[in-house]
């Protein structure tokens, strides 16, 4: 009976059986195996590579790593990231066509090309192949517009309305019109618009206790008051909401022939003047509302009794 030795060996990478023990190199002799109880242990040889001006690697056959030339005299050559040798005085364009790269006694150097502008407005950038800038195509200028106010609008441009609201574009004398809407209504709360010149919606302000806008469009402290021309209304404010009285004059009867009923500005019921007692108020003011304290009665009859 024969038995069969349990074998140790390996194959290489060209399927060449190698024996335990063995070492063998690739072909660019960068890695060194071992066969090693039939496993193919591999070794990569680490290169030193020369980043230095003036050095030049230089490839010798049968060795993984390249040797470098250092001794170059006068005017030295560049070195770029990626070990490619760029001669003194030289330079290249990468890929993007937009970058020069250039050597300058072993120094590297970058210019980043810079593209001139269009030509005027509304002209289009066309991409060239092997080129970093593009040309332009610029389409014969259209006819002008005129606004609704009759102000000249140049063709392919537009102009906001002084409000803000509406939008004035030209094309080709064409003439389109696009209005901004506010959103609407107000935010909840007691909140007051804050108009912008030359934007079209207004925002708001919400902090605090809100003012008041009256009717004129004069904005009223929180908790004020005020009257109306004719001193027949108050009003007050507070917390946005306006509220309002009604002065009520009572008429009563002169106190003498010769009084005369005179009205004052800013006063809502008239007075009596009468030459032989002086100015005296003709009726009793009532406010509707008692919160303005505006309750004042004149009883010009008992005061008249009281002198005679």
């Amino acid at each position: 009976m024969f038995f069969l030795a349990h074998s140790t060996a390996c194959r290489d990478e060209n399927g060449v059986l190698r024996p335990d023990g063995s070492h063998w190199t690739s072909e660019d002799n960068c890695l060194q195996f071992t066969c090693a109880s039939g496993q193919v242990l591999g070794l990569t040889e680490l290169c030193v590579h020369v980043f230095l001006p003036g050095c030049v690697p230089q490839t010798v056959p049968g060795q993984c790593c390249p040797d470098y030339n250092c001794t170059s005299i006068g005017p030295r050559d560049c070195v770029r990231p990626d070990g490619s040798v760029l001669p003194h005085g030289s330079h290249v364009i990468d890929e993007t066509r937009c970058l020069v790269i250039s050597c300058t006694n072993g120094t590297l150097g970058e210019i980043v090309v810079e593209c001139p502008p269009p030509p005027r407005p509304g002209c289009v950038p066309v991409e060239q192949p092997n080129s970093c800038c593009p040309t332009f195509f610029c389409p014969e200028p259209g006819q002008d517009c005129a606004d609704p106010n009759g102000v000249p609008l140049v063709h392919n441009t537009s102009r906001i309305s002084t409000d803000g609201c509406t939008i004035y574009t030209c094309f080709d004398g064409e003439l389109s019109v696009t209005s901004e809407e506010c959103i609407e209504p107000y935010p909840p709360g007691n909140c007051l618009p804050v108009f912008t010149p030359g934007v079209c919606c207004p925002s708001f302000n919400c902090s605090g206790p809100a003012d008041c806008e009256d009717p004129s469009g004069q904005i009223r402290p929180h908790n004020s008051n005020w009257t109306s021309a004719d001193g027949c209304t108050v009003y007050k404010c507070f917390d946005g909401v306006i509220s309002s009285s009604n002065i009520v004059c009572d008429v009563i009867a002169s106190p003498s022939p010769d009084c005369v009923s005179v009205n004052i500005p800013g006063q809502c019921c008239p007075v009596y003047d009468c030459p032989h007692y002086g100015t005296r108020g003709k009726s009793r003011q009532a406010s509707l509302h008692s919160i303005f304290s505006c309750l004042n009665f004149v009883t010009m009859g008992q005061d008249l009794l009281a002198s005679n």
